[in-house]
């Protein structure tokens, strides 16, 4: 993870200042430098404003199946396998909330890196 950080700042300021990457499209999202807002509501949510992005709520999904077949089944004490069960949520949740307002290529890259890890973890247990 320590080596995905100057990535993750790189592609951050690449999106938010590309004038290249204004409007570029990708499936349902209008623009790459710009949260997905698959709709808006007539009203405000708190935490999440009026609009409803797809991308970082699938992300917060994946992160949470990903996080849940990387536990350890043994070997675990008491107060370590409490430890795993809050952060499986909060660690989620936490970057699903940073991510919601962010550019969606950025939520894009980390969704698909949630994904190729989640398929790598997978066959390496199926490996074992």
């Amino acid at each position: 993870m320590i080596l995905q950080i100057p990535v993750f700042f790189a592609l951050y300021q690449a999106l938010m200042r590309s004038t290249a990457l204004k409007g570029a499209k990708f499936l349902w999202i209008k623009d790459l430098s710009e949260p997905d807002k698959l709709f808006s509501l007539p009203f405000s949510v708190p935490i999440l404003g009026n609009e409803i992005n797809i991308l970082p709520i699938l992300m917060t999904i994946l992160m949470f199946v990903q996080q849940k077949s990387s536990m350890g089944a043994g070997g675990a004490t008491p107060e370590s396998a409490q430890q795993q069960k809050i952060m499986l949520i909060i660690f989620p949740l936490l970057f699903g909330f940073i991510f919601y307002h962010m550019p969606s290529g950025l939520v894009l890259y980390w969704f698909i890196n949630s994904a190729l890890m989640l398929v790598f973890q997978l066959r390496l247990q199926k490996a074992k």
